[in-house]
């Protein structure tokens, strides 16, 4: 009996110890797989970053194409505390509202964009400020007549974008470029704006300058009255940073087919020598590798807050070229490319 007491305690130890095993080993798979899903490794699913965004004929509003992604990582709103002075820097959320804008002006130019020439212009009237259409004696019946409009799709990428206020009624100093890669004949046109955003109704209005008046200095007007239609909302959302990591890559493949020297500047002068060499070299190898720069197409990011504040995007090609984006904002970043 004594026997049969001590067979049963010790295999009552032994299952008990085995329960126990399992159960830890479950825990630390679980943990496993929780720290993989934390990994800021994303590949994406899209195809040519390059494509166009089409404007629809009702002329409502402008979507643009984004990837698939049911894990997209938000960025958070700032906080109402954070500094939002004129020399704070321009948030993400604020960086693609302007360009989303100006965006909006350059499709308005564009004949193709539309089927029937009323909506054209209706569009376009819309949009511009009431001072500027005011100044440049601008009705709806002969808006059209006063701008060289376009004849294919053009994409416009942001180079300096300049709070000139910060109240709910705030405007923008714009400058930058508008691009097609479609064919063999690259067009870019470098332009500036004022931006007019109406915080409180999420509307905006769009003011065309001159290269002298955008340099001026003292060429600070204050936000123009906007005045609400079918045309003129903008969208406030927060970007994901697969939107903000593909931006980062956009730019680059437009900015080098545009001007190598764009790109160039803004990579370390040791990557830059290690890599291509001289400015020339940078040149010689954009002109040789065309075709294939403007089909450059994303298959991975990944984003990192480095310990000095800035934010790190690196995304990698079909080829697994390595491109590090470290950015202070959307527009004062330094790029490093990797083979």
């Amino acid at each position: 009996m004594k026997h049969i007491k001590s067979i049963i305690i010790a295999v009552t130890i032994i299952i008990t110890i085995l329960i126990i095993a399992l159960v830890l080993l479950l825990t630390n798979k679980k943990e496993d797989v929780n720290e993989a899903n934390n990994v800021s490794i994303n590949t994406v699913t899209n195809t040519n970053v390059t494509q166009n965004t089409n404007k629809n004929n009702n002329n409502t509003t402008v979507q643009q194409n984004t990837t698939n992604n049911n894990n997209r990582e938000i960025i958070k709103e700032e906080e109402e505390t954070e500094d939002n002075s004129l020399e704070s820097k321009i948030k993400p959320q604020e960086y693609f509202i302007v360009t989303s804008c100006a965006q909006d002006y350059i499709y308005a130019l564009n004949k193709k964009v539309f089927t029937i020439e009323e909506n054209q212009r209706n569009c376009l009237y819309n949009i511009l400020s009431t001072n500027y259409k005011k100044d440049n004696g601008i009705t709806k019946s002969n808006v059209l007549e006063k701008f060289t409009l376009l004849e294919e799709n053009m994409k416009f990428i942001p180079l300096e974008i300049q709070r000139l206020s910060t109240d709910n009624l705030r405007n923008y100093k714009v400058s930058g470029i508008y691009e097609s890669l479609a064919g063999d004949n690259i067009n870019s046109t470098k332009v500036y704006f004022i931006v007019n955003l109406s915080l409180k109704d999420q509307t905006y209005s769009v003011e065309p300058i001159s290269e002298e008046k955008y340099k001026d200095s003292e060429n600070r007007p204050s936000p123009a009255k906007i005045e609400k239609n079918l045309y003129n909302k903008y969208v406030n959302d927060s970007p994901s940073t697969e939107k903000i990591a593909t931006e980062f890559f956009q730019k680059y493949i437009y900015l080098t087919i545009a001007n190598p020297q764009y790109t160039y500047e803004r990579m370390p002068e040791n990557n830059r020598n290690k890599q291509f060499g001289s400015l020339d070299d940078y040149k010689n190898y954009v002109k040789e590798n065309l075709n294939k720069i403007k089909n450059l197409k994303l298959v991975l990011y990944k984003a990192n807050l480095l310990q000095n504040g800035n934010m790190q995007y690196e995304v990698r090609d079909e080829d697994e070229t390595r491109y590090i984006f470290e950015a202070k904002d959307m527009l004062n970043y330094s790029i490093q490319i990797e083979k």
